[in-house]
């Protein structure tokens, strides 16, 4: 695994290996482990606070943005758990979610183009360093953050310019690669076009392929062959310029 160190509104990186599945001790009416209930007592109104619990190697990230406090805990690669305090007090469970990667880095950002944030946790996986995510959406009506399984997308990122979403996947040289344009459709969002890059074993030449999606099919419009690092500039420019997308 790649390890980086990554700034954002709100970010912080701790990398958990070698985790064990003993389950912390569970608080049955409340959903949380004593440590964590410790814990967000302790930092309740903290913006920005990663803890590790010594004993279990889990993970709790705390923090807060559109004036709303969320946190995160991330149980021995086994289980995420997402708090919120709907009546801007007591911490409630809103989400438990089959999580099997350790936690690395939480962001705050505007995903739909609401104008308000929402919370993207984060592992980074790949030896690239891709980003598998975690999306949990503002809304406005209730004040609270929903989780999104459309947008738990690698490398998620809302594009203001073009009004879309964009997701990828990156690799070694001699590793096919991807990208992916979505659009917003009310709560979802739906893929319109996608674009690969396919090097030799040796990473000598390589093949992009752009494809259309409409109706759910799957249409090739376009192949060109060629040297890799002309063929690779070709794709790091498709949709979108994506250098500096890890």
């Amino acid at each position: 695994m790649k390890t980086k160190i990554i700034a954002f509104c709100i970010i912080a990186i701790i990398i958990v290996c070698g985790c064990t599945k003993q389950q912390s001790n569970i608080n049955s009416k409340n959903n949380k482990p004593s440590w964590v209930e410790d814990n967000l007592k302790k930092n309740t109104d903290s913006i920005d606070v990663v803890l590790v619990d010594d004993n279990s190697f889990s993970t709790l990230y705390i923090g807060k943005t559109n004036n709303k406090s969320f946190a995160a805990y991330v149980m021995q690669d086994s289980m995420l758990i997402f708090y919120q305090k709907p009546d801007n007090k007591k911490w409630v469970a809103t989400d438990t979610l089959d999580y099997k990667m350790p936690f690395s880095f939480a962001k705050c950002t505007d995903l739909n183009a609401d104008k308000y944030n929402d919370v993207i946790i984060s592992s980074l996986i790949g030896s690239a360093g891709n980003a598998d995510n975690t999306v949990f959406l503002y809304d406005r009506k209730t004040g609270l953050f929903k989780h999104n399984y459309y947008y738990d997308l690698t490398n998620i990122k809302y594009h203001k310019k073009g009004n879309f979403i964009s997701a990828s996947w990156f690799g070694g040289v001699v590793h096919c690669q991807d990208k992916h344009r979505y659009v917003i459709t009310g709560d979802s969002l739906t893929l319109i076009e996608s674009v690969t890059f396919c090097p030799d074993s040796i990473g000598k030449t390589g093949t992009i392929t752009f494809f259309k999606l409409k109706n759910n099919i799957k249409t090739v419009t376009k192949s060109q062959s060629g040297e890799a690092s002309i063929i690779w500039g070709v794709f790091e420019n498709a949709y979108w310029n994506s250098a500096h997308d890890l």
